[in-house]
């Protein structure tokens, strides 16, 4: 009677082992389409469109990373989404207004992530949401390869997408900004773009970008304009605390 029980204990384990591969292989079966199809080739570098490696239907993905609310994940794309996010970035794929399927990538303080997609083209980038078209849905790929483990880190190739400004569209209307508020202008070629996202110790706001437009003269590089931008509505400030507007025609 004890080895039945045992027998039926261990079956029992076993199939839940099982069951439990199979939800979180069903569960990241686009990434590993993915990783499988990457895993084929030499190449470092490649891209990779999401539509390749679905099999459902959608229209468009939600890509986020951690840290982010849930809160803040709804406000900006518009769904009802319910789960806690914790530490943990994903993908959300959805058909009109319903999801319809979604992965999750809990972080791993021990080890590497196999599979890393990042909602934005700078990785460094205080942007933790953004979302894709189908059509749009297309990113660079590349296989870094560190102490025998290989990782597949994606950031989106199209630069424009469907929640935040990029970076390169951030730094251009920066520049038409700037130039259609000053007359006494140097030769536009002698203009140089620089600045980073962080700017949370000055605005306490993480989607907030800096960027700065210089002009450099020999070895000296002087700051000519520096705006505080949001990523999501193309407004902020500049250096004095003016309200500015990049998206305002004229």
């Amino acid at each position: 009677m004890k080895k039945r029980i045992v027998l039926i204990v261990a079956t029992v384990a076993v199939c839940l082992a099982v069951g439990a591969l199979f939800f979180i292989n069903h569960n990241h079966k686009v990434s590993n389409k993915i990783i499988a199809y990457c895993s084929r080739f030499d190449e470092t570098k490649s891209e990779i469109n999401l539509s390749d490696f679905t099999d459902f239907e959608w229209d468009s993905v939600i890509i986020y990373e951690n840290p982010i609310t849930t809160e803040k994940l709804n406000s900006l794309t518009g769904i009802n989404y319910e789960k806690a996010l914790d530490l943990s970035s994903g993908m959300i794929f959805v058909q009109g207004n319903k999801i319809v399927y979604e992965e999750v990538f809990k972080t791993d303080f021990e080890s590497a992530c196999k599979f890393i997609i990042y909602p934005y083209e700078d990785v460094n980038s205080f942007v933790k949401v953004n979302s894709f078209t189908k059509e749009n849905a297309v990113f660079n790929c590349e296989k870094l390869v560190q102490y025998s483990d290989c990782r597949l880190v994606l950031k989106p190739l199209i630069q424009h997408n469907n929640l935040a400004l990029s970076r390169k569209e951030l730094e251009d209307m920066a520049f038409d900004y700037f130039c259609n508020h000053n007359s006494d202008l140097l030769p536009l070629e002698e203009y140089h773009i620089d600045g980073t996202e962080d700017v949370i110790d000055k605005y306490k706001n993480m989607d907030m970008a800096t960027i700065e437009i210089r002009h450099i003269n020999g070895a000296i590089s002087t700051c000519d304009a520096r705006y505080f931008i949001n990523v999501y509505t193309g407004k902020g400030f500049d250096s004095d605390d003016n309200e500015i507007d990049f998206t305002a025609k004229g």
